[in-house]
């Protein structure tokens, strides 16, 4: 998890909470991002659940418990949908797209071709962004 944050004299600091697990491991981990009283979370699981073979119907649910856990804290949920794989993650994105949250889809722009991640963009393994991604990304 990331450090804590305060907000004093109108400053509001961000919290980078980057937990990179599967979506059962962020359901066990949901009081600890509550805790912390963020604002906004914003969202982008799913492909290391699919990575694992996880059944589509457990990770779109894991996302929707996600999504309304927290939700009910008052804390508003942006969806960034998942970042394309080695592994075909269209299915998780679809569910992403079906939600009323605010998005932003990271899987358009990551990905090269149908369902792989941009050349430009590969950490060296087909799934993890490299610095170059992760600026792309942190630009939309």
């Amino acid at each position: 998890m990331g450090r804590k944050c305060s907000h004093t004299a109108g400053k509001t600091f961000v919290i980078n909470a980057g937990i990179a697990d599967r979506t059962a491991d962020v359901i066990l981990k949901l009081p600890e991002i509550i805790a912390l009283a963020p604002t906004n979370v914003f969202l982008s699981i799913g492909r290391n659940d699919v990575a694992n073979s996880i059944a589509i119907g457990t990770i779109q649910t894991n996302i929707n418990t996600i999504i309304s856990t927290i939700e009910a804290a008052d804390i508003i949920v942006k969806l960034g949908g998942v970042v394309a794989s080695t592994v075909d993650v269209s299915a998780v994105q679809t569910h992403y797209s079906g939600k009323s949250n605010e998005k932003v889809n990271f899987y358009t722009d990551s990905k090269s071709g149908t369902t792989t991640l941009k050349a430009g963009y590969d950490g060296g393994d087909g799934i993890h962004l490299n610095a170059t991604g992760h600026a792309g990304l942190s630009t939309l």
